[in-house]
């Protein structure tokens, strides 16, 4: 017996359509919210959905005070009916939120409803355009045509979980036709039949916070090797901005005085910002070098002003900075 859900998995993943009928996953704070909500609303589904919304001493907790007050806002679309009646037909079953008396314009019908909460509605709901997004629609009129001889309309309620005075309700018409009913039974055939139970790769990770991970996938051998797995990356083939280009023979000496010159054209000795005038060329005299011993005459000095000409015996300049040699003794 497969829950309707199963087949909105098979319809985004084969491979998920037995994985969500063995693990029982834990419930996310958006879905106990969501339980809470129709509890309230419409009356409790078991004893262990009704104590989510209570503390140890049996009041209300926090979030189903809140709850509470948006769920007498919205009663006034519901009549009398049945909630969440589990409905069997062959291998099939679901669990219709509501039957009976709903009032989506100005008088009752009888419809189908599930009920939705969410935060943002256009956030979420204006993105879905799949099949396997609304298969609760043909789902559940298709159950209860089966149970019944009777076709019934089906609605989503969708309601905004805020703070306005007067919330915001998306309520959401779909139409079911006998194709659609087709449809869904090659469907349920399928999914029932299917032996390979292929994975869709594409949705075991997710590509947004819209489109997530699979929640299944602590169970899928397949999903799981996609995230992790063994992995052979060879460097050479990496991107990079920085390239070396093999015809170029550079010499790495000049390179470096050349970024030495640079950065001296725009700092002094001790760190201080060269005032440079608009093409950059510096308006402040070089300090002058003292050199401390004469007898660096003859072996040579470097610069200390920039740190890369040598000076030489009897030079009154540095070459590279044309700083002031003052010698020792002079």
């Amino acid at each position: 017996m497969a829950r309707q859900s199963a087949y909105a998995c098979y319809l985004n993943c084969n491979r998920s359509f037995k994985i969500c009928q063995e693990m029982e996953t834990p419930p996310s704070k958006a879905m106990i919210d969501g339980l809470i909500f129709e509890g309230l609303l419409l009356g409790w589904k078991s004893e262990e959905d009704k104590e989510l919304c209570h503390t140890k001493a049996g009041k209300l907790n926090a979030p189903a005070v809140r709850l509470q007050v948006l769920a007498e806002k919205v009663k006034r679309y519901f009549g009398t009916g049945v909630h969440h009646q589990r409905i069997e037909v062959g291998t099939t079953t679901g669990e219709p939120d509501f039957i009976g008396q709903f009032k989506p314009e100005d008088q009752f019908i009888e419809a189908i409803v599930d009920i939705k909460l969410t935060k943002d509605i256009n956030k979420i709901w204006d993105w879905k355009n799949r099949k396997e997004e609304y298969l609760q629609a043909v789902s559940y009129t298709w159950l209860h045509l089966k149970k019944t001889g009777e076709v019934l309309p089906f609605y989503y309620f969708v309601v905004e979980d805020n703070d306005y005075a007067e919330p915001i309700i998306r309520i959401i018409h779909m139409t079911v036709t006998e194709d659609d009913f087709k449809w869904f039974e090659h469907l349920v055939f399928t999914a029932d039949n299917d032996i390979f139970l292929e994975p869709n790769s594409e949705k075991c990770l997710g590509k947004s916070s819209f489109d997530p991970r699979c929640r299944y996938l602590e169970k899928c051998e397949h999903g799981r090797s996609l995230v992790g797995g063994k992995r052979l990356i060879h460097f050479g083939q990496l991107n990079s901005d920085f390239n070396v280009d093999e015809n170029k023979n550079e010499d790495w000496s000049v390179i470096k005085n050349e970024r030495k010159k640079v950065y001296n054209e725009n700092f002094d000795i001790a760190g201080d910002l060269v005032e440079t005038d608009i093409d950059g060329l510096e308006t402040k005299e070089p300090a002058p070098v003292t050199v401390c011993n004469d007898d660096l005459r003859e072996t040579g000095y470097i610069c200390r002003n920039c740190r890369t000409a040598q000076i030489q015996k009897n030079d009154t300049n540095c070459s590279n900075c044309k700083a002031k040699i003052i010698w020792m003794g002079e």
